[in-house]
């Protein structure tokens, strides 16, 4: 009976393995196909060919006549790019680097994860952060260990 039990078990983790591995297959694929549209919009948004994207540029893209690829109707939305540009911009940029934007993008598309839960895990982890160094400069200033 335990041979039959560690059998049934190995087979079952041997299946799990072999989802995982077919679902990372999935994710890059989805990837191939989304990141040539993403490339593509870019060249329309960026109208001065700097290599960084405005918010407002983004904004104005979306909310103009632009035809916006198919793969990425869903996640181009105004709510979408402003909290992409909040979870990846520093200090509450307006710009990004074209790759920051590109890699923001497809992780959006290609996520499970919300992006509204993933704009408050950066806010807690920035909360955090900030209250590690309030401690550092407290035990400083108190002179404590």
């Amino acid at each position: 009976m335990n041979l039959v039990t560690a059998a049934l078990v190995d087979d079952s983790m041997s299946m799990t393995r072999m989802d995982d591995e077919m679902e990372a297959v999935y994710t890059r694929q989805r990837l191939k196909k989304i990141k040539p549209s993403i490339m593509e919009l870019i060249r329309k948004i960026d109208l001065d060919d700097s290599g960084f994207i405005q918010k407002k540029e983004v904004i104005n893209a979306i909310n103009s006549d632009l035809e916006m690829p198919k793969e990425l109707k869903g996640i181009m939305t105004e709510t979408h790019i402003i909290n992409i540009f909040e979870i990846l911009g520093e200090n509450g940029e307006e710009e990004l680097s074209t790759e920051q934007f590109v890699d923001g993008l497809c992780f959006v598309a290609l996520s499970d994860v919300p992006i509204e839960t993933q704009h408050i895990l950066m806010l807690q982890n920035r909360t955090m952060s900030q209250l590690s160094r309030m401690e550092t400069a407290l035990h400083a200033a108190l002179k404590l260990p």
